[in-house]
């Protein structure tokens, strides 16, 4: 009876809000008093839950959203249509924003068009708004770049008059452009490369735009980008005693569709804002969609808050780079999202290099013998190590497990198991030998460089019936990209086999994290002692992962690491249980805790579960974890035999 209370009274809530939230849609204003007398009961919570409403519409109320018809046309700004200011002779009016109206006027000195922006009738007597008007001035003077509007000078007459003189760019905006659809691939390339050169001269002065949208970017006819509309720019560096912005603390300033999460709840803003309105950008520009849609601000601000883009919206022939580009920008959390624009830029640069180049394009003969590999049973052998240094091979084999890994995170694929795939390390065995000892259509070789803190990794995908090579293609980057790097790798070999890749398993595959690189390589050479399975194996790579995490407590894939070190000596005996097994399932858990999605960390929770705790129902419930993360992960389909064994479910062990 209570539970039914609880439920009826959940329902009365929700319907109270519901009702006044549409109230609000349609314009009328709810009668809060009049809604709770409806429901008595629930007085209490209904306000609590309209009052949340309510903090989140007044934070709107105070945003500076820039659209066509932001400010009413006012007598005072028609009157300096025919009028002249200095030498400039106004003509029309063109545009309308939050910090200022834009007109077209007529250089009379210079014989040239101009753009003149006047500070609209609402904010003129508005002493932050007149101090952003300078500030825009100053920050576009110090910006000087093909892809950024000039300033020509400022304009200022009494009384509270104050105009700046712009470079007039002809042609349309971004924003008219999509309108007529997304824009392809090379198109979409040329254009965002083009507006992050204007960024990175921007952030290299310390500037952040904080209003990157399609209406603040002008295409010309020739095809040159200029970003526009520097009017809620902020500067984020200078000395100590300057006030970096005029911004009100909690006030949120831009337009809600491209505002990051952080800027869209009011917190302090850095580079790293511009980056995320970059990523809303070039998914529209792709798309023709926005990532976040809703029918009014607060929706939409939810969405942003709350929700993930569809990615499965992005035109197929979009490359594997750059939707891991795409994931790095709209990345809720700030400090996991990418942290410098001049990465985006080489990102462009080098994709629009290799998009031109004809040998990069899938020829209809190649797609078709792609098309006919779905559901491939995929090996990847050993790759090469190209540094001829053997003090190496541990971060090449690691590179080969990774990959492995990674593509055993996708359900259509049955890729061979690394204890398999190891036999062929420096084998003499052609590929048609090998295709049929493993059973399998396709392979993945290659090849790892490793210079320095530089990574260039190569492979390449064989067709194993006929022993064709279908693809090849390199990839270079640094360490602290390194897992960036693999999930490149990982997307290119998906799409090229055209396999089914849910939502979920992208996901799980992308990766935007940057890691520690002195971190990674000790984990590595944790993993490859491991692989010894030996006692001095286990103790080595036990050694080296606990460096890992010294190096960086938080690295999860360290902990479910070390995990399986302390259980090798456990199940082979070299340990008594009750020195090993715990330790086992400390470290699973915290690697759970940082990132639930780890198979080897479900694994080795299992293991725990069935080999020390003798809980074989939470054996068997780590056991579906860790294979519902990476469905070709031997070692836990091996030790979940083993387990369905001693339940007596033979035939599902046979399955296993």
């Amino acid at each position: 009876m209570v539970a039914q209370d609880n439920n009826n009274q959940k329902r009365n809530v929700e319907e109270a809000v519901r009702e006044f939230v549409e109230a609000q849609l349609r314009g009328d204003k709810p009668d809060i008093e009049e809604l709770v007398r409806q429901y008595p009961r629930s007085e209490h919570e209904i306000k609590q839950k309209i009052k949340e409403i309510e903090a989140v519409d007044s934070l709107l109320a105070s945003l500076v959203q820039i659209g066509e018809n932001e400010f009413e046309i006012t007598s005072a700004d028609k009157e300096l249509i025919g009028q002249k200011i200095g030498n400039f002779e106004i003509k029309e009016m063109i545009g309308r924003g939050g910090m200022g109206v834009v007109y077209l006027a007529h250089d009379t000195k210079l014989d040239r068009f101009v753009a003149i922006k006047s500070m609209p009738a609402d904010l003129v007597l508005d002493s932050n708004a007149r101090m952003r008007f300078r500030q825009e001035a100053k920050l576009l003077a110090s910006l000087n770049h093909p892809n950024i509007a000039v300033i020509h000078e400022i304009i200022e007459q009494e009384p509270n008059a104050s105009y700046l003189v712009l470079e007039y760019v002809p042609g349309q905006t971004l924003a008219e452009r999509i309108k007529k659809g997304p824009l392809e691939l090379e198109e979409t390339l040329t254009t965002a490369s083009q507006i992050t050169e204007a960024v990175v001269v921007a952030h290299e002065h310390d500037v952040i735009h904080r209003d990157l949208k399609p209406g603040n970017i002008k295409i010309t006819p020739d095809g040159r980008v200029k970003v526009l509309d520097f009017g809620l720019a902020k500067a984020v560096g200078g000395k100590p005693s300057e006030k970096p912005t005029t911004t009100e603390p909690g006030k949120i300033i831009g337009t809600p569709a491209y505002m990051s999460p952080e800027q869209a709840c009011g917190q302090p803003t850095d580079k790293r804002s511009d980056i995320w309105s970059f990523g809303c950008l070039l998914y529209e520009m792709l798309t023709g969609h926005l990532p976040f849609e809703g029918q009014t601000s607060t929706e939409i601000l939810a969405r942003i808050i709350e929700r993930e883009p569809d990615w499965q919206m992005l035109p197929e022939d979009t490359p594997s780079n750059i939707r891991v580009l795409l994931r790095r920008c709209l990345e809720k959390e700030p400090r996991r999202r990418l942290g410098d624009i001049g990465d985006i830029a080489v990102t462009l640069e080098k994709t629009m290099t290799e998009w031109q180049s004809p040998t990069m394009r899938i020829e209809p003969a190649k797609a078709d013998r792609a098309q006919s590999m779905k559901h491939s049973r995929i090996v990847v052998l050993p790759f090469e190590n190209l540094s001829g240094d053997p003090e190496q091979e541990y971060f090449v084999d690691g590179m080969t497990d990774a990959l492995s890994a990674e593509l055993g995170k996708i359900k259509a694929l049955r890729v061979i198991s690394r204890t398999s795939a190891m036999q062929y390390k420096d084998t003499d065995k052609g590929i048609p030998e090998i295709v049929k000892e493993l059973g399998v259509d396709a392979l993945i070789e290659g090849s790892v460089l490793k210079a320095g803190n530089e990574v260039r990794v190569t492979a390449q995908l064989v067709d194993g019936r006929t022993d064709t090579h279908l693809w090849s293609e390199s990839y270079t980057g640094m360490l602290t990209n390194i897992l960036t790097l693999q999930s490149e790798v990982t997307l290119a070999i998906a799409r090229e086999i055209e396999v089914a890749l849910t939502p979920e398993e992208e996901r799980r595959i992308i990766h935007t994290e940057p890691v520690n690189p002195e971190a990674h390589e000790a984990c590595l050479k944790g993993r490859w002692y491991f692989n010894k399975y030996s006692l001095e194996g286990f103790t080595k790579a036990g050694e080296w992962l606990e460096l890992a995490l010294e190096k960086d407590a938080e690295y999860a894939l360290a902990h479910a690491w070390l995990a399986a070190a302390y259980a090798g000596p456990g199940y082979w005996g070299y340990m008594r249980p009750r020195e090993a097994w715990p330790k086992v399932k400390e470290a699973a858990l915290k690697a759970i805790e940082l990132d639930i999605t780890l198979a080897e960390a479900h694994s080795a929770l299992a293991g725990y579960s069935f080999y020390y705790d003798w809980d074989w129902p939470a054996a068997e419930m780590e056991f579906k974890r860790a294979i519902e993360m990476n469905p070709n992960f031997a070692d836990a389909r091996t030790n979940y035999s083993f387990l369905l064994v001693t339940m007596g479910r033979l035939d599902e062990a046979m399955a296993q």
